[in-house]
């Protein structure tokens, strides 16, 4: 049987997804409760121009819906979660960023460089893998890692 070795490129870059999955794990509490707080105290509802396209009217209570908002309403959203991410002592690199996404982006960055630097091993390019064949490449390259990663 073949012996595989890891490069301490694919090393270091198994220990980036860690880390980058550790920190967007501590920022999404932080993060979706704000919003969570945010959005229960005003009950905003579904925007004229979306119930006309025939989305029922209701109060938004989840961040994934905030696009439906009033473009006014959402601005108030999008201010009050600037001054609770300051609260939070949350640091982005532009004031109106949300921390949660930046840390998403940069766990999904890390994700590619990583599965980029196995490609001499898996012999799969992460361009043609996709949806759920991605998250178990992804989860199967960390497991194949993980005890090399100090």
């Amino acid at each position: 049987m073949k012996t595989i070795e890891f490069s301490p490129k694919m090393i270091a870059a198994a220990k980036a997804v860690f880390m980058a999955k550790a920190w967007t794990a501590t920022v999404r509490p932080v993060v979706e409760g704000y919003q969570r707080e945010i959005l229960a105290l005003h009950n905003w509802h579904v925007a004229k121009r979306w119930i006309d396209r025939g989305i029922t009217d209701r109060i938004i209570i989840e961040s994934k819906d905030t696009y439906l908002m009033e473009d006014k309403d959402f601005e108030t959203y999008h201010q009050e979660g600037i001054e609770a991410r300051k609260k939070a002592k949350l640091k982005v690199s532009e004031d109106g960023n949300c921390p949660l996404l930046v840390a998403e982006n940069m766990e999904r960055q890390a994700i590619r460089a990583m599965l980029t630097a196995m490609m001499p091993i898996t012999k799969i390019d992460p361009d043609d893998v996709y949806g759920e064949h991605w998250n178990k490449l992804t989860d199967l390259t960390l497991r194949l890692l993980a005890p090399y990663v100090k």
